[in-house]
Parts: structure tokens; sequence; C-alpha cells
């Protein structure tokens, strides 16, 4: 798997976070649970992390890939010796 800007659509990656935070920008940044797909309304409980989250780490993919360092270091990076391998 790999993020928008690391397959050379850099701009389009930059127009999805921009649309991205338009929709938790929604409701004085209320991170909805979900928007109303065709009248982009919040709906659900405000306040849930994940999509805070989501928020977070689509705007360090993007910042990196411009920064052109796009791997996590924990994503993709090396491990240190000795270490166990985590969930990613």
């Amino acid at each position: 798997r790999k993020y928008l800007g690391e397959v050379g659509v850099v701009p389009a990656a930059r127009r999805a976070l921009v649309l991205l935070a338009r929709a938790n920008a929604a409701d004085d940044w209320g991170f909805n649970e979900w928007l109303y797909g065709l009248t982009g309304v919040p709906r659900g409980m405000r306040g849930q992390s994940w999509s805070a989250a989501s928020f977070l780490i689509a705007c360090d993919a993007v910042a990196r890939t411009a920064a052109g360092t796009p791997r996590h270091p924990l994503r993709g990076g090396r491990r240190a010796a000795g270490r166990r391998a985590g969930p990613w």
C-alpha cells in the first residue's frame, strides 16, 4: 500500500486532504462520525477520535511527501536491531 504522493500524484493528495479538512471542519471541527453523502451535513457522534486520527495521518503523509520523506519511520522503515516486529 502506498500513499498518493508516493505514486506521483501529489496534487491529487493535496486536493484530497483539503476535502478531508472541509469534512472534518463541519460543525466547528466536530470530527463527526459520518457526513450525509448528498448534503454533506454532519451526522453521528461528534468528537470521533478515529476521524481526528485519520486527518492527522493524512496531513502527515502529505507533508512527508512534500518534504521528500513519504514513509513514516514506523511503517516501511527498518526496525532497530533486536526489536520485535510490531503490527506495522
